[in-house]
């Protein structure tokens, strides 16, 4: 054998006995999600993304594994799991990620999470706790439907709350939103039957259809003095509404705005005031007292239908038509 040879056969030996000993050791979360992957639990091909996990599996709690950062849409979906942990290092919660999880009962979602998908939490009828630590962003839409969770207070790092994203969540008492909210999305707290308390910080402009419709329990608001309008069917059928306060930077009450408010007793309407929509205050059937600043507002078809206080407002504008 040549001495070239030789040396090649040596160095190959070399490489195999030492070089590549330690290839083989992967770092601890690494080792976590490839013992994961044997459970059925599919990752994507970079590791960083969980994309299902094995809704077979009888644990009642997962630790997803530290470098993680993005939960795929749908991963837990349906699952039987009654907590969660989220480390800190996810970014991303995909849409539908933990929807239908009926025994999921808590969770927490940590300060570097930035995108919340659609419907991430929905019918989840069993989640009574839910920590945010921070929420750079906003809710998504139908975030949280159907949960059982009884307050929430929405983070001072939040700029929105999405459409629907607590719609439906029956048993939601008392919401408090930090200065910082700037828009409220349709349908965000719909059908929140017992939902009696609510603070809107003065940061908010955009409150949506239907934000606070059928909150039945719902006795008391103040509408923050940034909104310009109130829109259609922001309050419709709350019927335990006894007092709301208009702020005179609002330009329009949409239709159907407060429409069934049973126990509204008055409102005063600013002069800011141009256009009250059709049926915004009907079938208020204690409305009494409207008191509407401004001769120019326009008072659209049945505007106040079933009011106490109809006859005075037609007297005061003419043009209102009550049929």
């Amino acid at each position: 054998m040549s001495f070239k040879k030789l040396f090649i056969v040596f160095a190959v030996l070399a490489l195999s006995a030492g070089s590549l000993t330690g290839c083989g050791k992967l770092p601890p979360s690494r080792k976590r999600i490839a013992a994961d992957e044997k459970l059925g639990i599919k990752f994507s091909a970079d590791r960083r993304t969980l994309l299902k996990y094995n809704s077979q599996l009888t644990d009642e709690s997962y630790s997803i594994p530290s470098g993680v950062t993005a939960i795929g849409d749908g991963a837990f979906e349906g699952c039987r799991l009654t907590s969660v942990e989220i480390p800190s290092g996810v970014g991303t919660i995909g849409k539908n990620a933990f929807a239908r999880c009926r025994n999921l009962k808590s969770v927490t979602i940590p300060s570097g999470v930035e995108a919340v998908g659609d419907n991430a939490f929905s019918k989840c009828e069993n989640l009574e706790e839910v920590t945010i630590q921070a929420w750079e962003r906003s809710f998504g839409s139908g975030a949280l439907r159907d949960s059982k969770m009884a307050r929430v207070t929405v983070p001072t790092t939040a700029t929105a709350v999405g459409s629907g994203a607590f719609e439906g969540c029956v048993n939601l008492k008392s919401v408090t939103m930090r200065s910082g909210v700037t828009a409220i999305g349709d349908n965000a707290f719909g059908n929140c039957r017992r939902l009696k308390s609510v603070t809107i910080p003065s940061t908010v402009s955009a409150i949506g259809s239907g934000a606070f419709s059928r909150c039945e329990d719902l006795t008391e608001v103040t509408i923050s003095t940034g909104v310009s309008e109130v829109k259609g069917g922001t309050f419709y059928g709350c019927v335990n509404l006894e007092s709301v306060t208009i702020p005179s930077g609002v330009k329009k009450i949409g239709e159907q705005a407060f429409y069934g408010c049973a126990n509204l007793r008055s409102v005063t309407i600013p002069s800011s005031v141009s256009v009250i929509g059709q049926e915004a205050f009907a079938y208020c059937k204690k409305l009494t007292d409207a008191t509407i600043s401004s001769g120019g507002t326009t008072i659209s078809w049945r505007a106040f239908a079933g009011c106490p206080c109809e006859k005075s407002v037609a007297k005061q504008f003419p043009k209102y038509a009550r049929y």
